[in-house]
């Protein structure tokens, strides 16, 4: 998904719970409502250089919320954001609002809200932790291999059920007039 798109479909969504927010010109965050700073992704992400940009934006505005496509994740971006905002929380800052973007059909988008990026690693965790739960009840050498097809495979669980969450969403926004 491209930045522009997810930008496009965050705007609508905003619009629609009649959110005020502005664009700034100058180099700045993508959006600032009520001057907390939004930061929009697409699903190819230079991760260092937004890392950067999350550093800088979490201390010079009130906070920091970020915008990705659900499938954008994996595990070092999760981990980094979640040591981010736990570095943050050290210097009293407030946590980073996630919103997760993905195509829930053709036209139509779900919008996931988390509140701090502690609710997103957990839900990640205890959603990847379930699945290997059911693992319990196989033979031994096929439990073995689910839980080491897991860690090897995370980024991919982790892209699969972020979508899945952001698609049972309530939160919808059509494209489609």
């Amino acid at each position: 998904m491209y930045e522009k798109d997810v930008k496009k479909i965050f705007t609508k969504f905003l619009e629609k719970q009649s959110k005020k927010f502005k664009t700034p010109t100058r180099a700045a965050p993508d959006l600032l409502i009520d001057n907390i700073a939004v930061e929009i992704e697409g699903s190819w992400i230079n991760f260092k250089v937004t890392l950067e940009k999350y550093v800088r934006y979490s201390l010079e505005y009130p906070s920091l919320e970020t915008v990705f496509p659900a499938d954008s994740l994996d595990v070092i971006k999760l981990y980094q954001l979640f040591l981010l905002e736990k570095l943050l929380e050290k210097k009293k800052r407030p946590p980073i609002k996630v919103h997760l973007v993905t195509e829930a059909e053709k036209g139509n988008f779900a919008i996931k809200t988390f509140s701090t990026v502690q609710e997103l690693y957990d839900k990640t965790v205890d959603r990847i932790l379930d699945n290997l739960e059911r693992a319990k009840d196989l033979a031994k050498d096929e439990e073995s291999e689910k839980i080491f097809l897991t860690l090897i495979f995370a980024d991919e669980e982790i892209k699969n059920l972020l979508m899945e969450e952001t698609k049972a969403s309530e939160n919808k926004i059509s494209l489609e007039h």
